[in-house]
């Protein structure tokens, strides 16, 4: 009996991450996975740059998260707002904005933490500013985080040329 149940919990975890994952499109850039959603209007973003799974050896997690938004930061321009890091339950989190080439003001959040086996993740999440997207796209990515944490556990360490701040 017990291993029935096990077997209906491991199926219906494993359906339920494959039906996250069906809704969004997933592509490459290197060693950073990106992920949009696939009803996503073709004028609007909500981009979800995934960055490890990450070693950092006895770096504070929170100055981690913060050093490593800022440089992240640089490749999309100046924020517009002060630099604030939240708690997130074990993770932290950075939103801010700033303006794109086209001049268009997109909204940006970042959220690094620990995985399971101690190692450290990062994702930085470009949208646009029409709150319709954030409110709809929102919901599906606190799901798509769990995703992405259980995926990077089976992961090598990332590979990119963020070398100053572990990435």
């Amino acid at each position: 009996m017990k291993k029935l149940k096990l077997f209906i919990c491991l199926t219906t975890l494993c359906t339920i991450q494959i039906l996250a994952q069906e809704k969004w499109n997933i592509n490459y850039d290197g060693d950073i996975k990106i992920y949009t959603p696939k009803d996503l209007k073709s004028n609007k973003t909500f981009d979800v740059y995934t960055y490890g799974p990450i070693e950092t050896l006895n770096q504070d997690l929170k100055n981690w998260v913060s050093e490593t938004a800022k440089d992240k930061q640089k490749e999309l321009g100046q924020p517009l707002k002060k630099w604030v890091v939240k708690s997130e339950k074990e993770d932290y989190a950075i939103t801010n904005s700033y303006v794109d080439g086209n001049g268009v003001t997109m909204q940006v959040a970042y959220q690094g933490g620990k995985l399971e086996d101690g190692r450290n993740f990062f994702i930085r999440l470009i949208t646009s500013t029409d709150l319709v997207i954030v409110l709809k796209y929102g919901t599906r990515f606190d799901d798509l985080v769990k995703n992405i944490k259980a995926d990077m556990l089976t992961k090598k360490n990332y590979q990119g040329s963020y070398k100053e701040y572990g990435i």
